[in-house]
């Protein structure tokens, strides 16, 4: 089970209430920086510009995958280490937006580095270790929460696309 780390407007990132991202926003990010491409069309991407790119050995680094999901309007990352959360940081800055835990921790820059603070949950898991090349930032403990909100919001998306194919155009 995958721990993972959200872009977002919102105060829990699951939160059915509270500003989302507009895939039109989303896009121009998108656009607007060479390091990121849609895969497959979207409006998914990598970003391409990881320290580790390209690094070949056991199984190929090919980028970090950016989750973005239009109808709950988040970006997410499985596992991100500390350069996909300082990139994260600087996307969630461009859009007015914050980073946020599976758990509610909320991340920040600190002397360069990204930490997590506890977020609006009382029930929050999440902590903070010593980021290393290879090693998340959050707690193996924090990898366990929120597998449920990710399920049914992925659930959500399908179901919206299969009837509603194409939310960004007019209408």
């Amino acid at each position: 089970m995958a721990y993972e780390v959200h872009i977002t407007r919102k105060v829990a990132w699951d939160d059915g209430e509270g500003r989302v991202i507009e895939r039109s926003e989303w896009d121009a990010l998108v656009t607007a920086d060479p390091a990121i491409e849609l895969a497959g069309g979207g409006p998914s991407a990598v970003w391409n510009g990881h320290p580790r790119h390209g690094e070949t050995g056991h199984i190929a680094f090919n980028g970090v995958d950016l989750l973005y999901s239009p109808w709950s309007g988040w970006i997410s990352v499985e596992e991100p280490d500390a350069p996909a959360l300082r990139k994260m940081l600087e996307m969630a800055g461009a859009l007015d937006a914050s980073v946020r835990g599976d758990d509610g921790e909320v991340f920040r820059l600190q002397d360069g580095s990204p930490t997590s603070s506890p977020g609006p949950r009382r029930f929050c898991r999440g902590g903070a270790s010593e980021p290393g090349a290879d090693e998340p930032v959050v707690s193996p403990r924090a990898r366990r929460g929120g597998l449920a909100r990710r399920l049914l919001a992925r659930i959500a998306d399908k179901v919206i696309d299969s009837v509603i194919p194409d939310k960004s155009g007019p209408g």
